[in-house]
């Protein structure tokens, strides 16, 4: 991923909830500052205040904070990524 790309997040329905503290970006223990930003009803970017640091892992974390428009709560999940 190169340091530039914001992180985008694609849901297959509706959420609610979503924002810097239910959408976090962690360069191991630390947050990454940003803002997020809802591209559709379906998909958010998150965009890094400054540019990411190469050759990193990033930890992208959603919390069940998030939840479709029925009341259903995303189960907390989090995927990794390495920068160029």
């Amino acid at each position: 991923v190169l340091t530039s790309t914001p992180i985008i997040v694609v849901f297959d329905e509706v959420v609610l909830g979503v924002d810097v503290t239910s959408f976090t970006v962690t360069d191991g223990a630390t947050p990454v500052v940003g803002t997020i930003g809802m591209a559709d009803s379906h998909t958010f970017v998150f965009t890094p205040a400054t540019a990411l640091t190469a050759a990193t892992t990033y930890t992208v974390a959603l919390t069940n904070a998030i939840q479709d428009v029925y009341g259903n709560v995303l189960a907390p999940t989090s995927y990794t990524f390495t920068t160029q």
